[in-house]
């Protein structure tokens, strides 16, 4: 401990003091503590003004100490520190600002609190200074109040509510922001006294970011106490009709992050204002995301399925399913059959928006097709007409998922006894799935076969032998060289293809990560490779490597070949049928 500070001294001494701070911190966790209590003992004592060493501290790449690893050095110390509260605050905001937009830029606040809560008379002196200077010290008072109300809980309350009437909106915005901070105590008189500030707040107020203030600050006093909702419901719903964009990204905060904790009457008035999402806010859209992929989490997913459906609704021009792709991992993943009953209810539904959220689902699955099985629970009430249109739409859009087309299918001529209706639907997995797809197609319903009985197991039969009768049909014919391409046009194509894809491939490699972990050789020709390393006892030492063919396979429907233009109308044509409403 003794060299430790005598090292600091002395750094301090040449005008590195930051540089070596952190480098006698790095390594173990014990380190940092050393240094933190030394620093903290040097600076009580005088000889050293860690505030004035902080702030000059900058966040500047490549140049100087690493800026967050030396803050939090500080925000450690912070709360034991002897130091005059207004220059601490500037060293606080200082170290804030130089954050910039990062996730941890207003982490350095919490220290402050601390560092208030050491002695409650620095939190009174600084209020003063905010009602003094409101502009310079404007951003200090949640931070303050949430400090001051844990010495004098009434006092500060007390403060906040007459500076959300203060004449400056900043001081009116961080104020009632503050609100929702504070730790009540389960005090009712306060609470009731908070919630008479927030109505009143957003019956006069028309500014967007106050509004978002007030939804935060009304939601995170009923978390904890759910009885509040029913006059939080009144604040709630006045401030999203009268806000815009800045409030519903606070409604959508809550929605995300604390939906667990909100009484249900206040989640269903945020997600109703949530359907008019702006599209273009990223931020609230993930916000939204992981809301819900909690409700989709919960032992009852149907209102997270009702949500998801009735936004993507309600945005269909402008709004996808790719924009929420925790939802789409939460579907998949889930244990309770969610993908089974989305595929079934928004297939049944036909919407584009909708099919298309089901293809986005299904493509984010690498591998070979997944086999999906229908929920009966959402087919009871389905007419016949309506088994046909859903196996309709899932050619119209799922078409390049064969084996998932075919399973759908399958699925749906188990759930029906109508026999003429049966064999209707097994005339799809003929034409048009197996006349443009004889590889896993084929393969998935030979094996299915033995899995299924009656009807349905008759008309797959029938299907199979009616495509190798179509087969040997075409092969009776024999070849007509007039049906073939001549070579030059076939290597001309050839070239084309490989132009198609080597750019986009180059594209991709420009940041993959291959390309730091791996190394390129280009090899002109030869069957081996020979590489040497540098073994470290023995030299270098020789390897050889064969080399070997390797590719994969895509199967590509036949008709694309053969008549691409009017396979493109066929599933226009599916994905745009609509049910006759009677």
């Amino acid at each position: 401990m003794n060299d430790l500070r005598l090292t600091l001294l002395e750094a301090q001494r040449d005008g590195n003091f930051l540089e070596v701070v952190v480098q006698s911190a790095r390594g173990e966790k014990d380190n940092r503590e050393h240094v933190t209590e030394e620093l903290i003992a040097l600076h009580n004592a005088g000889e050293i003004d860690l505030i004035d060493q902080f702030i000059r501290l900058h966040n500047k790449k490549n140049t100087g100490p690493d800026f967050f690893l030396t803050r939090n050095l500080f925000e450690k110390a912070l709360p034991h520190l002897n130091a005059p509260i207004q220059k601490v605050m500037e060293c606080v905001a200082h170290l804030v600002k130089e954050a910039g937009q990062d996730m941890a830029a207003n982490w350095t606040l919490n220290s402050f609190i601390e560092h208030c809560v050491a002695d409650p008379s620095r939190a009174n002196e600084a209020l003063s200074l905010i009602k003094n200077d409101p502009d310079q010290w404007g951003d200090f008072i949640s931070p303050i109040i949430v400090a001051g109300t844990r010495d004098d809980l009434k006092y500060y309350f007390a403060e906040t509510v007459n500076l959300a009437s203060h004449e400056k909106i900043e001081i009116r915005k961080r104020a009632v922001y503050a609100l929702g901070r504070i730790n009540y105590q389960h005090n009712s008189e306060l609470l009731n006294e908070a919630i008479d500030c927030l109505e009143k707040v957003v019956a006069r107020e028309s500014d967007d970011h106050l509004l978002g203030n007030s939804i935060k600050s009304i939601c995170s006093i009923c978390r904890p106490d759910h009885s509040k909702s029913g006059r939080a419901i009144e604040i709630l719903n006045e401030a999203l009709a009268k806000g815009g964009d800045l409030a519903l990204h606070a409604a959508s905060e809550e929605f995300g992050f604390n939906i667990n904790e909100l009484p249900e009457d206040l989640i269903d008035i945020i997600m109703h204002y949530l359907m008019r999402v702006n599209p273009n806010n990223k931020g609230t859209l993930d916000n939204i995301d992981y809301g819900v992929l909690k409700l989709l989490e919960r032992d009852d997913p149907n209102s997270g399925i009702e949500f998801l459906e009735n936004l993507l609704l309600a945005n269909a021009e402008s709004l996808t399913l790719k924009s929420f792709d925790s939802a789409i991992h939460g579907i998949l993943g889930s244990k309770t059959n969610i993908l089974n009953k989305i595929i079934t209810r928004w297939l049944l539904k036909g919407d584009r928006v909708l099919c298309e959220g089901i293809r986005e689902i299904l493509h984010s699955i690498h591998g070979n097709d997944l086999v999906v099985e229908l929920d009966t629970s959402e087919l009871s009430q389905a007419e016949s007409m309506q088994y046909m249109f859903i196996a309709r739409k899932t050619i119209g859009y799922l078409f390049f998922k064969p084996v998932t087309c075919a399973s759908i299918i399958i699925s749906l001529m188990r759930q029906t006894n109508d026999l003429d209706l049966v064999k209707e639907l097994g005339s799809l997995l003929f034409d048009p799935l197996l006349l443009n797809y004889s590889g896993s197609l084929y393969e998935y319903l030979k094996s299915q076969v033995d899995n299924e009985s009656g009807e349905t197991k008759t008309v797959i039969l029938s299907s199979l032998r009616e495509f190798d009768s179509y087969l040997e049909g075409l092969k009776s014919v024999g070849r007509i060289p007039e049906m073939f391409s001549s070579q030059d046009h076939r290597d001309a194509h050839a070239r084309h293809l490989n132009q198609l894809f080597s750019e986009p491939y180059k594209e991709a490699m420009k940041n993959s990560i291959v390309n730091l972990i791996c190394t390129k050789s280009l090899l002109l020709y030869g069957r081996k490779s020979i590489n040497y390393f540098q073994h470290p006892t023995s030299g270098p030492q020789r390897t050889e490597l064969e080399l070997k063919n390797h590719g994969t396979e895509v199967e590509f429907p036949r008709q694309e070949h053969l008549d691409p233009f009017g396979l493109d109308y066929m599933l226009r044509l599916f994905r745009a049928e609509k049910q006759r409403i009677t």
